[in-house]
């Protein structure tokens, strides 16, 4: 069950979905335009944040926040600078702090990732 009332994470697979609450699973790294996630989010004015594994380049991750962000959506997104998958980070230990750590997304962040991952 999902609440729109709250913030939604979007998170990478099934498996991570077990351990962050009020998640969805992209069963992927990426969303379509006419995905449900999409219209809920849209019609429930719902926050939206991004909590995808570590080995997804930053680029995709930009991407998802960039289109959810131009529908109006708020985007945040967790920072998850490891190479771990999200329930890999959960049997660590280390979930809690990365689902503390989210920075709301904004072009200018878009920006200058790409700029690093160029260098």
């Amino acid at each position: 069950f999902v609440d729109w009332s709250k913030p939604v994470w979007l998170v990478e697979g099934a498996f991570d979905h077990l351990f962050v609450p009020n998640s969805i699973p992209l069963l992927g790294s990426s969303i379509k335009k006419d995905s449900m996630i999409l219209e809920k989010a849209i019609k429930n004015n719902t926050t939206v944040i991004l909590a995808l594994d570590g080995d997804v380049r930053a680029g995709k991750v930009f991407k998802i926040a960039k289109f959810l962000s131009s529908h109006s959506i708020e985007v945040y997104i967790a920072q998850n600078n490891t190479e771990k998958d999200i329930n890999e980070l959960y049997l660590s230990g280390e979930l809690p702090d990365i689902l503390k750590n989210v920075k709301k997304y904004s072009i200018e962040q878009s920006i200058l990732e790409k700029i690093r991952e160029i260098s």
